[in-house]
């Protein structure tokens, strides 16, 4: 849908009166449209970065086997190799060289910090059936590690992840203690994953609910905190600002036309100009059927404009007014 020719003129209009370079940038992407090749999907881009069957996900997807289960003739074949259903649950985890390097006697706790997260490694245990399972306090470590990082919690997975660390070397002693934590929050998201797929049904139960507690951490918090409350910053004040003052101005020269009655005129401002009709109403000193309904006559543009901003942010105009001049 193509922009009205007011939107240009707009920017131009709110970059004059805002000297902040970097606010005049944030109006000028504003105009900026990004390219996008409509014929190229969602579902081709994916296809194209990730070839089917080279993820490990798509390998469990595709074999129909309880990855979980170690029931001898349950191997199936991959590339020409013969793999137990276990080798993805068990081997191809990073759990397992994070449990190893926890429990091993040579590796030695550097501070409290580390010493608590190598305990909570150590109480890792992989059961045939099962899969891997982790003590509660290990899972609420990961419900807010991600809650206080965000996707800085997880560490992106390769499917030959496990030789960088298996075959190399002092690898893993020499990746920071946040950097193991990472890798041990992604294990556990994909063992909840496991779970869900191939698990029983108490375990699936319970992976599932871990799993939306994931979701839900991802959520930043907003609880508590209201429209008057919420932290206002002076920039998004001044534009907004100006950007009413701006369409005010627009409405009142459309007004003063001699041109339709005082109702087409009105309606028509308040389509080219995105503003409530209420508001141009109230301001402009107009009834419900529009009649003159107030005798001093429209209240000054930058009266409303200022009007209009304190409702938005939720503040005072006397605030509004301070911002706008800082």
């Amino acid at each position: 849908m193509s922009r009205p020719l007011w939107y240009l003129e707009e920017s131009i209009y709110v970059n004059n009166h805002v000297t902040d370079s970097t606010l005049k940038s944030r109006r000028r992407n504003k105009n900026q449209l990004e390219s996008v090749d409509e014929g190229y999907s969602t579902q081709k881009f994916l296809t194209a970065i990730f070839p089917p069957g080279g993820l490990m996900s798509d390998v469990l997807q595709t074999t129909k086997i309880n990855c979980l289960s170690a029931k001898v003739g349950a191997e199936f074949q991959i590339n020409g190799r013969q793999f137990l259903p276990v080798f993805f649950a068990r081997e191809l985890s990073p759990l397992l060289y994070l449990v190893q390097h926890a429990n091993d006697p040579a590796n030695v706790a550097a501070n409290s910090a580390e010493a608590y997260f190598m305990g909570i490694l150590k109480d890792v245990r992989f059961l045939p059936g099962e899969g891997w399972l982790v003590s509660e306090e290990a899972e609420d470590l990961v419900i807010e590690t991600i809650r206080r990082l965000g996707t800085d919690a997880m560490c992106a997975f390769r499917l030959n992840e496990h030789l960088d660390y298996v075959m190399g070397e002092n690898k893993l002693k020499q990746l920071s203690l946040v950097n193991r934590v990472t890798i041990f929050v992604s294990a556990v998201i994909r063992v909840w994953q496991h779970q869900v797929l191939f698990g029983r049904r108490k375990a699936r139960l319970h992976a599932t609910t871990r799993l939306k507690q994931v979701g839900r951490a991802l959520i930043p918090e907003t609880r508590g905190i209201t429209k008057k409350n919420q932290r206002i910053f002076p920039v998004d004040v001044k534009l907004y600002y100006f950007e009413c003052l701006f369409r005010l101005y627009h409405v009142r020269n459309a007004l003063k036309t001699s041109s339709d009655t005082i109702r087409e005129k009105v309606e028509a401002a308040s389509r080219n100009f995105d503003l409530a009709l209420d508001v141009i109403r109230e301001f402009f000193g107009l009834d419900d059927i529009y009649e003159i309904a107030r005798g001093s006559g429209p209240y000054p543009i930058k009266d409303m404009a200022r009007v209009m901003t304190a409702r938005h942010f939720g503040i005072t105009q006397h605030t509004v007014a301070n911002l706008i001049s800082s």
